[in-house]
């Protein structure tokens, strides 16, 4: 009869946090509040690169090479390292403890990493402590003025970790152009969307294994279901001038396919100055809502005929006003003990639309 009566309080708690917690609609970037509002050959297990140079682009060819190593990354002199603006990751910890290079059947990969320490604190302001998300985010350096005029094909290619896995009841931001406010002109998601009423704490059946490209007002664009171990090489063509998008996608060795044609990206993004934006090849694991943890803890705390209370409390900051816990970047709860990872391979950028996703025909 306790047990019953213990879950029955806890059930109570629960709707009662529900009707307390405000309403969020999405997340933003770096450290602002408001809505999220999003910015080849194949390098994959299906394929080799031949030990040589990743396939990029005239603006930018981030090359990976089957000489580079893990250290280079916190080696600033590198062939690697100077490809590189900044890194998004833990405070105070190397670049390497979040990025790796991994050569595996003939095809090197930058591995992108994300564990309890991977907490942004921009401007090592503690202040703005990013304590909401988990994230590593790679901005490869590149010359703006080129990159984010005329017409610009943006290429990604993704591969899932399948020794350590992504958490499908979450939301992970995976590629983004990202505007100085923290929205984005487009980007690139996989798992369960964010909504704060998500409080059965499941992965959305339909939705969760799904890669999404996004624009700027987090419309879907396209929607692929992901698998482990094959490479998904996306290309986004982004004209400036007319504000409109167009996606391309090739899955391991297939040919790629144009999977959106041009369409107008949202009427409320508003550019003032492109040297601001940035490309973001990245890992973000986004929150559940509150309630969402709390019924995991009384799930898990039931199965363990403890007290819910002195194991594992995962409500709201008391102290925290109401008003202020939808401000998911810099407040919530994650799941301790992580250690989740996805590769990239191809990543560059082309002036114009035209070879917006090659595969097997892409110069080396």
């Amino acid at each position: 009869m306790l047990k019953y009566r213990t879950l029955s309080s806890c059930l109570a708690l629960a709707l009662l946090l529900v009707s307390m917690t405000q309403s969020i609609d999405s997340v933003n970037g770096h450290e602002t509040k408001g809505s999220e509002k999003k910015g080849f050959e194949n390098g994959g297990r299906n394929s080799t690169n031949g030990g040589k140079k990743s396939a990029g682009g005239d603006i930018l060819n981030f090359q990976l090479t089957p000489d580079m190593k893990t250290e280079d990354f916190d080696k600033p002199d590198s062939a690697l390292a100077k490809q590189i603006k900044f890194v998004v990751k833990g405070q105070n910890l190397d670049n390497s403890k979040f990025l790796a290079i991994e050569n595996s059947n003939g095809v090197t990969e930058m591995k992108i990493r994300i564990t309890d320490k991977s907490i942004f604190v921009p401007g090592d302001d503690v202040a703005k402590t990013q304590n909401g998300f988990r994230r590593t985010d790679v901005i490869p350096a590149v010359d703006t003025s080129k990159a984010f005029s005329g017409i610009t094909t943006f290429r990604h290619s993704i591969r899932l970790d399948p020794k350590h896995k992504l958490d499908l009841r979450h939301n992970y931001l995976l590629a983004s152009i990202e505007t100085p406010d923290g929205n984005h002109v487009y980007d690139v998601v996989y798992g369960t969307e964010f909504k704060s009423e998500n409080d059965v704490c499941l992965a959305d059946k339909l939705t969760s294994k799904q890669l999404r490209v996004r624009d700027f007002g987090t419309n879907i664009l396209h929607a692929v279901n992901m698998e482990e171990d094959k490479t998904y090489h996306i290309a986004v063509t982004v004209d400036w001038t007319k504000n409109t998008l167009a996606v391309s996608l090739a899955i391991g060795n297939e040919e790629p396919k144009v999977v959106s044609k041009e369409k107008a990206n949202d009427s409320k993004l508003k550019i003032d100055d492109s040297s601001k934006l940035e490309f973001h090849c990245q890992l973000i694991k986004l929150l559940v809502p509150y309630i969402c943890e709390l019924l995991i803890a009384i799930k898990r705390n039931l199965m363990l005929k403890s007290n819910i209370f002195l194991v594992y409390s995962p409500c709201p900051d008391k102290n925290d006003p109401i008003e202020a816990r939808g401000d998911v970047p810099h407040k919530g709860v994650q799941e301790k003990d992580i250690e989740e990872s996805i590769f990239f391979s191809k990543i560059g950028i082309t002036s114009g639309s035209k070879n917006t996703c090659k595969s097997k025909k892409l110069e080396q």
